[in-house]
C-alpha cells in the first residue's frame, strides 16, 4: 500500500490537456463549418433571392400575398404595393407581405 502512494501522487497526462483542447477546437470548428454550409449559407441565398423578387415586382405581375390572397399589382408607392384582387377591390400591402410572384407581365 505504501508503495502505491508515490505513484498516485504523480500527475498523469500533463501533455494530454493541451492536445485535448486542440482536438476540441478542431471539432468545434468542423461543426461550425458543417452548420454554416448546410444551414446558414442556403438560408442567406434564399433570403437574397426573395428580396430581389420583391424589389422586381412591377405593375401587371400576379402575386400571392400572405394569407393566400391572389391579385394583380396595379401600382407601387415606396414600400406599399397596390394589389387588385377583384374588379372593384384593391388592397394596399407592404412589399414584405408578398409571398411569391406567380406570373410576370
Amino acid at each position: 500500500m505504501h508503495d502505491l502512494l508515490p505513484l498516485m501522487a504523480q500527475p498523469q497526462g500533463q501533455g494530454s490537456a493541451a492536445g485535448g483542447m486542440a482536438n476540441f477546437m478542431v471539432m468545434m470548428l468542423a461543426v461550425f463549418m458543417i452548420f454554416f454550409f448546410l444551414v446558414i449559407r442556403p438560408q442567406r441565398k434564399a433570403q437574397k433571392e426573395r428580396e430581389a423578387m420583391i424589389e422586381a415586382v412591377k405593375k401587371g405581375d400576379e402575386v400571392l400575398i400572405i394569407g393566400g390572397i391572389l391579385g394583380t399589382v396595379v401600382g407601387r408607392k415606396g414600400d406599399v404595393v397596390i394589389v387588385k384582387v377583384d374588379d372593384q377591390t384593391k388592397l394596399r400591402v407592404q412589399k414584405t407581405g408578398i409571398t411569391s410572384v406567380l406570373k410576370e407581365s
